[in-house]
């Protein structure tokens, strides 16, 4: 019964360092990888060419185009979101600017038009943004 006992916390203690082994490798892999995010070289300007969007019309009801551009600005006005609909890939973006301007100014002009968007593109949380450094119509 003694074995027994002296075997168990044997084993017990064997199981209890490989978890703390395990835990601080695991901490040790995260701040490793947090590191080279930090070390990334910076992105690159991308321009994505498409539709200003209401987000929440398309969202419900694909609305889009110059026939819901009325709804759009209406939409807009009363605080909804406008965003990016990317030509062929039909991917959506949240549209971001520096903290001085007011996006959703900046977009009203063109809602319902085919546009170029330049800026940092940026995925996080599942969600595709793209931080506006210009915005200007599209050549056809």
């Amino acid at each position: 019964m003694r074995k027994l006992i002296g075997l168990s916390l044997v084993v017990a203690t064997l199981i209890g360092v490989s978890l703390l082994f395990a835990q601080q490798a695991k901490q040790e892999m995260t701040a490793e990888k947090s590191n080279e995010q930090g070390n990334q070289p910076q992105a690159q300007a991308t321009t994505i060419k498409g539709e200003i969007i209401e987000m929440s019309c398309y969202a419900n009801m694909g609305a889009k185009g110059e026939s819901h551009k009325q709804c759009a600005i209406a939409c807009a006005k009363n605080g909804h979101s406008l965003g990016l609909l990317e030509d062929g890939t039909g991917m959506v973006y949240t549209v971001v600017s520096p903290i001085d301007k007011n996006t959703k100014d900046t977009l009203m002009p063109f809602i319902a038009e085919h546009v170029a968007v330049t800026g940092m593109v940026i995925q996080k949380g599942g969600m595709n943004f793209i931080n506006m450094q210009t915005i200007e119509k599209a050549k056809s």
